[in-house]
């Protein structure tokens, strides 16, 4: 809840002064309004006795211009109109050209492709789907043998390593009926 005014706190000398500021508001208000009547009082003196003459020219003017911007509408909007009436009767016109060529060039096309169909030597075609099959079962069978041939290269590879490491550390494979020598005068074993 505010608190309320307290006129204490301003004093007489700020009470007179906002008295004085309303009073001289007002006063304002009054002259104002005296200014507004008479400005009116005085156009509607100046309305009634000044005659205003508007000549035929300038009159005429305006009409013409008028009746030409008119006259540019109405063009537009009838140009426009026939515009789309002739696009509308062209696509009727082919769409009904179309139609009716429809079934004509249908038959002479189905019989164009039966002809050609019959000419197709059946066994020729049938042996060249038969080698282009083929060969593109030969390239990927080569592709997946070359993946299978890689990964037992890199096996071999990891064995082979895993044997020169074991031969040089002097591990002997002396067991078993199945040795050999393997040149540096160590035994091995393939049991």
């Amino acid at each position: 809840m505010r608190n309320p005014i307290n006129l204490s706190n301003f004093g007489p000398i700020g009470i007179m002064i906002g008295v004085l500021g309303l009073a001289f508001a007002g006063w304002q208000a009054v002259k104002t309004n005296e200014v507004t009547k008479k400005l009116d009082i005085s156009m509607n003196d100046i309305e009634s006795k000044v005659p205003v003459e508007i000549q035929q020219s300038i009159v005429d003017a305006a009409i013409v211009k008028a009746v030409d911007r008119e006259v540019q509408n109405a063009s537009a909007i009838a140009v426009e109109k026939v515009r789309k009436d002739i696009h509308d009767e062209i696509a009727k016109a082919v769409k009904k050209e179309v139609k009716e060529a429809y079934d004509t060039l249908k038959e002479e096309v189905s019989d164009k492709i039966s002809e050609q169909v019959a000419d197709i030597d059946v066994y020729a075609l049938q042996n060249d789907v038969k080698k282009k099959a083929e060969k593109l079962a030969m390239q990927k069978l080569d592709s997946g043998m070359n993946g299978i041939l890689t990964d037992f290269k890199n096996g071999l590879g990891g064995i082979q390593q895993l044997w020169n490491t074991a031969v040089n550390a002097g591990i002997g494979f002396n067991s078993g009926s199945n040795r050999q020598s393997n040149g540096n005068g160590m035994r091995i074993s393939f049991d």
